[in-house]
């Protein structure tokens, strides 16, 4: 198989007509005319299958379906929707009958607290400092991707001074155990809080502290658990979903810091627009740290932002498949750095981008 994607990326980029060298996940148009989304060759079947039937009018197709390269060949593909990459490494995720289930449950109005149960694959990570072994409480946020792994940002793993001893399933209140809500449905309830060790931690092999790149890791839990009303995973984007626009609405969860400088002991929930990459870099790139290819941005609104705390936490979105009408969350980012504080007007956040390591995540909870 790397004899045709060595033959199609030489040949292609001696024909100057096809080397339109677009960006992964930028919207682009088919050979049949066809609007698709550029993504990784590996990830687009149709082209995949014309490349290794070695017929000369299915190469010629694949040839024009170039759209342009970072570290792999990108080809235009027609979006199937979200849909996990069908092969053996991806058995290990959860389908979309199980994943990121929309909830219908009752808000608490004009608040940004969230309801009991709402996100019930939001992660609290639990920490001991190194020196003493003495509980220094929880300092990140992660995510269930399904019933043995935990998705979270590398510097949440790789801390100098913190060691992660257990993750928190089901929780909402840290204070309380179990956790109750009054005023909803005569005083809801839920399960008694999970905790659960960590077995291993996985940290992506070129994670880069200084600026942040590659800043993802997995957490395998020390036993399998079982999904509850309160404990199930989140969908993961993967190069076939199509990547949020700038401005698109995301929402992101998280116990960290608050306007009132202290950390919420309740999960809380923020609501932050895609902000592009050029304007993101021009604001926050030119005064800490430059905007990684495989990162996005979002925030930038005064008074609404991720802070200290909510690192490793999800940044998400509802996405409708409108073939078979399902919705469910989908998780696009990880919470990574802000800039020049929290919440600051034209200052968004930075998030690792799950999609350009959707093959890292299967390769590892498959193995």
């Amino acid at each position: 198989m790397k004899v045709y994607l060595c033959f199609l990326f030489i040949f292609v980029n001696s024909l100057s007509i096809w080397a339109v060298n677009k960006e992964r996940g930028e919207h682009c148009v088919t050979p049949d005319n066809e609007f698709g989304v550029c993504m990784i060759l590996n990830y687009c079947q149709r082209v995949y299958d014309a490349i290794t039937s070695k017929n000369k009018s299915n190469l010629e197709f694949a040839k024009k379906s170039y759209c342009g390269y970072d570290v792999e060949t990108l080809v235009c593909c027609e979006h199937p929707g979200p849909v996990v990459v069908d092969d053996s490494r991806s058995i290990s995720l959860p389908s979309n009958d199980v994943c990121g289930v929309v909830k219908e449950e009752n808000r608490i109005f004009g608040g940004k607290l969230t309801s009991i149960g709402e996100f019930p694959w939001m992660v609290a990570l639990e920490y001991k400092k190194k020196s003493n072994s003495r509980d220094a409480g929880i300092k990140c946020g992660g995510s269930l991707i399904n019933n043995e792994f935990v998705l979270t940002a590398a510097q949440c793993v790789l801390h100098p001074n913190l060691q992660v001893t257990a993750v928190h399933l089901g929780e909402w209140n840290i204070t309380t155990d179990p956790d109750c809500q009054e005023y909803v449905a005569n005083d809801l309830c839920a399960d008694p809080v999970l905790k659960i060790k960590a077995k291993e931690i996985i940290s992506h092999p070129l994670y880069n502290s200084k600026n942040k790149y590659n800043d993802i890791a997995l957490i395998r839990l020390e036993k399998k658990i079982q999904f509850t009303d309160y404990i199930k995973p989140i969908c993961l984007s993967s190069p076939l979903l199509t990547p949020p626009n700038s401005g698109t609405v995301m929402t992101s969860t998280g116990w960290g810091l608050t306007e009132e400088a202290k950390y919420s002991e309740v999960l809380l929930k923020v609501k932050l627009p895609i902000v592009s990459k050029d304007i993101c870099s021009s604001t926050i790139g030119r005064y800490q740290r430059p905007i990684g290819l495989h990162q996005l941005c979002a925030g930038g609104e005064l008074g609404k932002d991720v802070c200290v705390g909510d690192i490793g936490a999800p940044l998400m979105r509802i996405y409708e498949d409108k073939e078979n009408h399902k919705m469910n969350w989908y998780q696009d980012g990880i919470v990574s750095w802000g800039a020049l504080g929290c919440a600051n007007k034209g200052y968004p956040s930075v998030y690792t981008k799950i999609a350009d390591y959707f093959e890292w995540i299967t390769n590892i909870i498959t193995d």
